[in-house]
């Protein structure tokens, strides 16, 4: 059998937990199949499911011909089942001393936060920041209908909190895994 598939199921303070493994040997499988799908109930007894990205759909890399960074797409999704928790979820696996929050979504931006945002902006450098703000925007900008992320945050000496757009990483290269 080319893929095992062990379900287990943990009950505890009213929630469900599936974890999923594989023992394929294949290096091509999809992201999507090592995510983490969470079923919990909510107060009304209703059943919410909520799968979790452990990667991110972009992430940047650094390309030694162009002396730059790049972004990467690491995989295909579809729009229409993408949330904003999704994402957020992906972006913070990928970059563990930046946690990004979730605000709102209205019309063509989704609105985000970093509570402890010094990491970012006084301790990663000042390329750090521009990757990280690249791969979370053009993470964010994967949502239906989204074409600029308003990051709030405390200013810091390597970056500044304000809407930004994929246009405004035009620089970076893109390519896709």
């Amino acid at each position: 059998m080319k893929n095992f598939i062990l379900y287990t199921l943990l009950f505890s303070t009213g929630s469900l937990i599936l974890f999923s493994c594989s023992n394929s040997t294949d290096t091509d499988s999809s992201s999507e199949e090592r995510d983490t799908t969470y079923i919990t109930s909510n107060p009304n007894g209703d059943m919410e499911v909520t799968k979790i990205m452990t990667t991110a759909i972009w992430s940047t890399e650094y390309d030694t011909i162009k002396n730059d960074f790049r972004l990467v797409k690491n995989r295909e999704v579809n729009a229409d089942t993408l949330s904003p928790k999704t994402i957020i979820a992906g972006i913070n696996n990928a970059w563990d001393s930046v946690k990004l929050q979730f605000n709102k979504l209205s019309q063509d931006t989704v609105y985000v936060s970093i509570p402890q945002s010094n990491y970012l902006t006084q301790r990663m450098g000042s390329s750090g920041p521009q990757e990280y703000l690249a791969s979370a925007t053009f993470n964010l900008t994967e949502l239906k209908g989204i074409k600029y992320v308003n990051y709030s945050f405390d200013e810091g000496s390597h970056l500044t909190p304000g809407t930004y757009s994929r246009n405004l990483f035009s620089s970076y290269g893109q390519v896709k895994k």
